[in-house]
């Protein structure tokens, strides 16, 4: 039994998306507070934005009692018309993180292939890039991302 849901962020969440990412930057890096606190101060106001316009989706898995344990977002960037790709969108999977007490139990993963689901069934765009850090590269192959070190990609449409 899972000690956690999975639902649909709303532009509601923009500081609980925003204080993952500063926690996301802040883990393993050498980032000083006043960077941490400039980028989430900004980025707050971005993905409010974007939450609302529906050019950013995020899911956000929670406790019971109401406590956000761990996030995943997907921006809908603006992309030309391309052959293969006409949507006009490319996703990019942004603000993976696990708070460190819930790490190892499969929550990223679940919260990824809900990300992967909506994007198969809506078919919002053919193709989502990721840039994955060494420790998630083989939790994104498993899921079928594929490509080098910096950057992995999954396409959706029509095989060219």
């Amino acid at each position: 039994m899972n000690e956690f849901t999975i639902r649909r962020a709303s532009a509601q969440d923009a500081a609980v998306i925003a204080r993952q990412r500063r926690l996301m930057f802040a883990d393993g890096n050498d980032t000083s507070e006043a960077e941490l606190t400039e980028m989430e101060s900004l980025y707050v106001g971005w993905v409010a934005v974007k939450l609302a316009t529906g050019e950013y989706w995020g899911w956000l898995a929670e406790t019971e009692s109401g406590e956000v344990i761990a996030g995943v977002g997907l921006w809908l960037r603006e992309w030309p018309p391309i052959l293969y790709n006409y949507t006009g969108k490319q996703g990019f999977v942004e603000n993976v993180f696990t708070l460190p007490a819930y790490r190892r139990r499969g929550i990223a993963r679940q919260l990824m292939n809900a990300l992967l689901e909506e994007v198969r069934r809506s078919q919002v765009a053919y193709e989502i890039e990721l840039h994955p850090t060494q420790r998630a590269r083989p939790l994104y192959a498993s899921l079928g991302f594929e490509g080098n070190t910096g950057l992995m990609s999954q396409w959706f449409g029509p095989k060219h």
